[in-house]
């Protein structure tokens, strides 16, 4: 009889592995890529690695791995195409890629992640006449964080999440992933936020990512007005959504009106 071991180290008995046979015929490079270690289930002769789909279903596939095969199988997305490409120079461009790749990892509906360098977002949302603007939200990713698999299938693309930040923010992406562009995005936000909040991102460990950073322009200067970790659940981040929104929409009346 197969002993099952879950994520905690906690194991049990099933009646059968049938339930874990049922492999589709085929599967797309696409599904492939966002399929994420799940648990490993002991079985004599090898290991079946569990696979999710995109929105966090376990069961979806299992492959029998050998012992030798078992010790590479580790949950370090190794295998997914990435938002942004090592070094990617264009910042423009990468805003785009950015958008286009995370649609193609974690499917429809999808964030409306605004398309240019995070200079154009702010012109977009934080730099126009005062009864006009937006905040903006920075959406930072991470690939080697356990977080991100979660955050991204259960929060940012929940359909009141999406219709929030459409309607009341302008919402920019950058990939962490590479230490190449992690530096790109620290010098752009030395640039618009200074040497402190630089300093800040940067000490960031990975298992805190991956992060929203919400925006402002108030007083006539760039304000983060707040930073949400990627540990909070659904019904949490759509709270400090709404609790930002709310204050700073007062803040501007007050200081407009």
């Amino acid at each position: 009889m197969p002993i099952v071991i879950d994520e905690d180290g906690g194991s049990e008995e099933v009646e059968s592995d049938d339930e874990y046979l049922d492999a589709p015929e085929h599967m797309d490079d696409d599904d492939i890529f966002v399929a994420q270690p799940s648990r490993f289930d002991l079985l004599v002769g090898g290991f079946w690695l569990v696979l999710t789909d995109r929105r966090g279903a376990e069961n979806v596939w299992m492959e029998h791995m050998d012992d030798e095969e078992i010790f590479v199988a580790q949950p370090s997305r190794s295998g997914i195409q990435p938002l942004l490409p090592d070094d990617f120079g264009d910042e423009s461009l990468a805003g785009i890629k950015f958008g286009e790749e995370f649609t193609n990892r974690y499917g429809q509906p999808s964030l409306p992640f605004f398309q240019g360098s995070l200079d154009d977002a702010l012109n977009e949302s934080c730099n126009k006449a005062s009864q006009d603007r937006k905040m903006l939200a920075l959406y930072l990713h991470h690939d080697s964080s356990v977080l991100t698999n979660v955050f991204c299938t259960q929060v940012l693309c929940a359909d009141p999440v999406i219709g929030m930040l459409g309607e009341n923010f302008i919402t920019w992406g950058w990939d962490l992933t590479f230490n190449s562009n992690k530096q790109r995005l620290l010098d752009m936000i030395n640039r618009h936020f200074g040497s402190v909040a630089a300093s800040t991102l940067r000490n960031f460990q990975i298992e805190k990512l991956p992060i929203v950073i919400l925006v402002a322009k108030l007083r006539g200067n760039l304000e983060i007005f707040k930073i949400i970790h990627g540990n909070t659940t659904l019904d949490e981040f759509i709270t400090e959504l709404m609790s930002a929104s709310e204050s700073y929409l007062l803040q501007v009346e007050i200081l407009f009106k």
